[in-house]
C-alpha cells in the first residue's frame, strides 16, 4: 500500500485497517478474548475447527493506501481506503 518500512514498523495492523473490518479480521485471525473455558468447551471448539479444514475463506478489508491514481504519495491522514481480498484454502 506503499507505505516505508520504517513507517509501518511498531504499528499494528488496527492502525491501517478500517474500522468496520476489525471484527472480520479479528475472526479471520482467530484472535479470541482468554476465558475460563470447561474441557467440554475447549472440545466444541476444537471440533469446529476441524470441521472447516476442508473450507475455504475470502475476506476482504479496507486498508489505507497513500498512493493515488497518478503514482504520487500522499500524507497517512489524506490516504484514500484500497479494498484487498485475502483468499485462505484448508
Amino acid at each position: 500500500m506503499d507505505f516505508p518500512n520504517i513507517d509501518v514498523l511498531g504499528n499494528q495492523i488496527w492502525d491501517y485497517c478500517h474500522q468496520c473490518d476489525h471484527d472480520e479480521l479479528k475472526e479471520a485471525l482467530n484472535i479470541k478474548k482468554i476465558k475460563s473455558l470447561s474441557s467440554t468447551q475447549i472440545k466444541e471448539e476444537i471440533e469446529e475447527v476441524d470441521e472447516l479444514k476442508t473450507a475455504h475463506r475470502d475476506l476482504f478489508i479496507r486498508l489505507k493506501c497513500t498512493l493515488t491514481s497518478r503514482g504520487r504519495s500522499v500524507n497517512i491522514k489524506s490516504a484514500s481506503r484500497e479494498f484487498l481480498k485475502f483468499q485462505k484454502y484448508y
